[in-house]
C-alpha cells in the first residue's frame, strides 16, 4: 500500500492536508510508522453514512459518539476501537478526551502502537 504524504505540520486534522511535492515537484510519499500515523488520522475523518459509495465506513459520530450527554469515556472507547481497524495499528495505549463547550468541539490525543513503532495522534471534532 502507497501512502502519499500530506502537509499536516501539527499533527493533527486540523492541519492542511495538501500533498507534499518533493524539489522536483514529484508527490511525495510515506512509509512505515508516518504511514501508520496517516491512515489513523485519514480514517477519524469519515463519518459513518457521509460518503455515498460506502454508507458502512467510517466513524460513527452522529449516532454513537455525539449523543447527548455526551460522555467522554464511551467516546473515547468508540474512538480506540476506530484507531484499532486501521491497518497496522496494534493497540491504542492510552487515549484522552475533552470538550470544549465554548467552541463546541471535542478533541482527542491518543499513543498508539503500530507494527512500526509507537506515535502520538491527535485529533478534534
Amino acid at each position: 500500500m502507497i501512502t502519499l504524504a500530506h502537509a499536516d505540520p501539527e499533527g493533527t486534522i486540523t492541519g492542511g492536508g495538501d500533498l507534499e511535492l518533493n524539489a522536483s515537484g514529484n508527490i511525495e510519499t510515506v512509509s512505515d510508522l508516518e504511514s501508520a500515523r496517516q491512515r489513523v488520522v485519514q480514517h477519524l475523518r469519515w463519518w459513518r453514512n457521509e460518503w455515498f459509495l460506502n454508507f458502512p465506513e467510517g466513524v460513527p459520530y452522529r449516532s454513537e459518539v455525539l449523543t447527548r450527554p455526551i460522555s467522554t469515556a464511551l467516546a473515547s472507547a468508540i474512538i480506540a476501537d476506530e484507531i484499532r481497524k486501521v491497518p497496522d495499528v496494534l493497540d491504542v495505549k492510552n487515549i484522552e478526551a475533552s470538550i470544549n463547550p465554548q467552541t463546541r468541539t471535542m478533541d482527542w490525543r491518543a499513543n498508539i502502537s503500530t507494527r512500526f513503532g509507537e506515535t502520538f495522534v491527535e485529533v478534534g471534532i
